[in-house]
């Protein structure tokens, strides 16, 4: 939209406004500081008064200073409320400071002064992503929607329209918008984009199978076809294949045949350049970067390593990208760390802040997870980058070269599912983990809205951890334990009415017994747990942390390890505890131990008693950090 805006200054400023045109051209063509004294003198003079601070707006923005930006562009929008460039670009900056739910009345009001201007389109592509952020959708594809009546090959409300399909798990839909797209922009990230449009919530085994396939078969056009260079894929892409892993099958191919598809197109650099002086230090430098060094599993999990590497032979860095502001979790991870440095959204400064440090090793925490560091793993920024388990997923991208895993958690010949080298690394696998505990006061059932009677069996996990294979397994507990409720969490409406569709098609009117609870904080989320007498482990891509929660509270967590990394979690807590009961081998045998301790209150309290006996061993251990040390000291070159 800022192109648009400028052309049309361009035209307005251009004969009246002899000193504000100058800044103006200057601005554009890169005289950043000399546009600036003329905005200050013609402020002091009380002369284009609301455009020069609507330019200033524009010269602090370029250069970062986002807070200054909102400040001046206030003033412009105070001096001329009915501009809807300077409304509209103040809704632009809040949004980046302050997120979708306060730049919403800008783009509001933005919008509805654009109308009839040839900015509208843009201004209501606009207001369907600020919409579609806090989740009104309805009125998010209107927005959207109107903008293509106005302009059908629009490729912002085209990416909005379709994104949106796409989070409400319409894939075909979804496709369809992003196809309108391809045929109007012609370029190897509109198609990329539109492979990646995987369902969150399948309806079937065989929509996988087929999605899946479509998948592999796009991949397989765009690795032969002639095709161009994405510059920036973590913008004009802008997603990964983070559902894929929610399958339940070996993702390798696919994900080697993705990285291969982003190397062709995609710049990167994988020659290692000249790292000569580095491992020459006392200590190795090791540095972990993330978008998710805040509260959330991902920085809940890593802070152990980031705190436990051995501090005599390793000096530790941490990258966190755009963390959240006045997050409590996101400033102890920063007291965890020898150096911490903030980053932006902006790939090249992400890159020139990791090269200035000159790590020996570079850590993905959770590659996969968002488009910024799944790109920035195509970089070769340290002379040994590894990826640790926070998206437990092989990535197949070829200047990753270690997978940090566990000895414990692998099968014998897991090694065939990582493009990476795997490290095994031995003892406790969970990086140190303080005991949960409850927000404190006196809660019970009617706290949360659920039965007070009959017998809780909760999957508390988001939703798109439920596979279609595992709807048989709450249908066989409704179908064997009259007084059985599943209770599930929501996360999206459109995702919880599609698992919702997807049971009510194999269980019917027992639909109703299966309870859907809204989202809460941890200490909140943690007396919820406390309620369900049993907790059911998905299949396939189970729990890790919500594992160990729940196992801390006494509460038997029933699973079925799978095949993948992803789904040994629970298994792996176990084995630690040298707790067996609640580990099986078959679906049936996971509905057997499920209803024998959801119906019998007295083999559950003993269960219950013999998890808190030994659950002590899962927290506050330091083992993974010298585990992960051991190995970066074997991988040190000698």
């Amino acid at each position: 939209m800022l192109k648009k805006m400028l052309a049309m200054f361009a035209v307005r400023w251009g004969r009246p406004r002899l000193g504000f045109r100058d800044a103006f051209d200057l601005f554009r063509s890169g005289r950043t500081d000399e546009a600036e004294r003329i905005c200050d003198a013609l402020i002091a003079r009380g002369e284009s008064f609301a455009d020069a601070w609507y330019l200033k707006g524009l010269l602090f923005r370029q250069s970062g200073r986002n807070v200054k930006a909102i400040a001046a562009m206030r003033i412009a929008v105070e001096e001329a409320p009915d501009e809807p460039a300077y409304v509209l670009m103040l809704a632009e900056l809040i949004l980046s400071e302050q997120g979708h739910a306060a730049a919403l009345p800008y783009f509001t009001k933005g919008s509805r002064l654009a109308e009839g201007q040839p900015m509208q389109a843009d201004a209501l592509a606009d207001l369907g992503s600020a919409l579609a952020g806090v989740f009104q959708n309805d009125e998010a594809h209107q927005a959207f929607r109107q903008a293509l009546s106005i302009d059908p090959t629009h490729s912002a409300a085209l990416v909005g329209e379709a994104d949106l399909l796409y989070n409400e798990s319409e894939p075909e839909a979804a496709q369809e918008i992003a196809s309108k797209r391809v045929t109007s922009v012609r370029d190897t990230s509109a198609r990329l984009r539109r492979a990646l449009l995987l369902p969150i919530i399948p309806g079937s085994v065989d929509e996988i199978t087929v999605a899946r396939q479509r998948f592999g078969h796009e991949l397989d056009l765009l690795l032969a076809d002639k095709t161009d260079a994405m510059p920036h894929p973590e913008t004009s892409v802008g997603m990964t294949a983070f559902y894929l892993a929610y399958h339940g099958l070996d993702d390798r191919p696919l994900m080697d045949k993705l990285a291969a598809v982003v190397r062709k197109n995609y710049a990167g650099a994988t020659a290692v350049p000249d790292f000569r002086g580095r491992f020459r230090r006392r200590r190795r430098r090791v540095a972990f970067v993330s978008t998710n060094f805040n509260t959330h599993s991902i920085g809940r999990t890593t802070i152990g390593w980031i705190g436990d590497l051995p501090r005599d032979e390793f000096e530790v860095w941490v990258f966190s990208i755009a963390p959240h502001p006045g997050d409590a979790f996101a400033e102890e991870i920063r007291r965890a760390a020898d150096t911490y440095v903030v980053l932006s959204t902006d790939m090249a400064s992400i890159r020139a802040a990791i090269e200035a440090g000159e790590p020996d090793f570079l850590i993905f925490a959770d590659l996969g997870m968002h488009p910024l560091t799944y790109y920035l793993a195509f970089w070769r920024l340290a002379p040994v980058q590894l990826v640790a388990w926070g998206h437990p997923v092989s990535m197949g991208i070829d200047t990753v070269d270690h997978y940090i895993s566990s000895q414990i958690l692998e099968l014998p010949g897991s090694e065939k599912q990582y493009s990476e080298k795997l490290l095994r690394l031995p003892r406790y696998f969970l990086p140190r983990y303080a005991r949960p505990h409850p927000a404190p006061g006196a809660f019970d059932r009617s706290t949360f809205g659920l039965p007070l009677q009959g017998n809780l069996y909760g999957c508390l996990q988001t939703m798109f951890k439920l596979h279609p294979d595992f709807d048989g397994i709450f249908a066989n507990i409704l179908e064997r334990d009259p007084a059985a409720h599943i209770v599930l969490v929501e996360a999206r409406k459109p995702w919880t009415r599609k698992v919702l569709g997807r049971l009510e098609r194999r269980l019917g009117r027992e639909v109703n017994r299966v309870v859907v609870l809204p989202q809460r904080p941890t200490p909140e989320f943690l007396k919820m747990v406390s309620c369900m007498d049993v907790l059911l482990d998905p299949l396939y891509f189970g729990g890790n942390n919500s594992s160990a929660e729940g196992l801390s509270l006494g509460v038997p967590v029933v699973t079925l390890p799978a095949q993948q990394l992803r789904g040994r979690f629970t298994l792996g807590h176990y084995l630690e505890m040298d707790f067996h009961d609640c580990i099986v081998d078959t679906t049936e045998a996971f509905t057997e131990r499920a209803l024998s301790l959801g119906t019998n209150e007295d083999a559950r309290k003993a269960t219950s008693e013999r998890i808190l006996q030994t659950v002590g061993r899962l927290f506050d251990r330091p083992d993974a950090g010298i585990s992960l040390g051991e190995a970066l000291q074997a991988l040190t070159p000698s």
